[in-house]
């Protein structure tokens, strides 16, 4: 199997992954919330700092790989996120859907209030610093959302085309949307099976466990002013980060086996 769908290789980057979001979660925390430049608008700072970034981004390549999604999706053409070299080990039409930029931004916001006191800073050089986590935050998301799946899939192609097909069968032409996982509706109880055939709780157990053991090891290693309780990243995992990855998974998942030849 490629290294790129190995369970075992592609848990080895969500570590180095999640380490790049620690670090960045402790650095914009010496800053308070500043939530007056988040209107997710054109208007709003930090969609705007973003713009800048990402257009630089952009010019440079970062967004032909499918998990590095840009929040501006007009800076790329979907068929531009697919090198030859990921579309031998994704299925293409499964993985093109699948983009949480939106709901991920919406997440980062809540974590700032947990971990940063509130007010506003004098000068806006926390936004660079949000840019940055928020695109770490994207592209871990992605990368465990899409090659995670694909790995699964291959692991056990006929157990998931079982499940998936009866998902599909009980939704019946309904869309599966983040907050239906939040509900825990009837459309949620449609792909119940899915979630619960991807789910490896002992793994998110050891996520948190390992987050937190990081938070605190980065903390007691640097001289950050502001200390930012490690259950409040550990929750930010266990409560966004892994709940949206799921969420790309089912989205990834409910059309793979349309493609099992790929």
């Amino acid at each position: 199997m490629s290294n790129l769908i190995d369970l075992d290789d592609l848990r080895a980057k969500l570590v180095a992954m999640d380490s790049a979001i620690i670090s960045g979660l402790l650095l914009r925390a010496q800053s308070k919330t500043n939530f007056q430049a988040y209107n997710l608008d054109s208007k709003g700072d930090f969609v705007k700092k973003l713009l800048e970034i990402e257009s630089g981004e952009a010019e440079a390549g970062r967004f032909n790989l499918p998990h590095t999604i840009p929040y501006h999706s007009h800076l790329i053409t979907p068929g531009d996120r697919f090198q030859e070299s990921v579309a031998d080990v994704l299925c293409v039409p499964a993985a093109t859907p699948v983009d949480l930029s939106k709901l991920i931004v919406s997440d980062y916001l809540v974590v700032l209030d947990g971990i940063c006191m509130s007010g506003v800073d004098s000068t806006h050089s926390y936004l660079e610093t949000d840019c940055t986590v928020y695109m770490e935050i994207s592209k871990r998301i992605h990368f465990a959302a899409l090659y995670v799946a694909e790995s699964k899939f291959r692991k056990n192609t006929g157990g998931y085309t079982d499940v998936v097909t009866k998902c599909k069968a009980a939704l019946e032409g309904r869309d599966f949307s983040y907050a239906d996982m939040d509900a825990q509706n009837e459309v949620w109880e449609c792909v119940k099976p899915l979630i619960d055939l991807l789910r490896d709780e002992t793994q998110e157990e050891n996520v948190l466990r390992r987050v937190i053991e990081s938070t605190k090891a980065l903390q007691a290693g640097n001289e950050f002013k502001v200390k930012v309780n490690p259950r409040e990243i550990g929750s930010f995992f266990t409560e966004s980060i892994i709940p949206l990855t799921i969420f790309g998974e089912v989205l990834y998942l409910l059309e793979r086996p349309k493609y099992s030849g790929s």
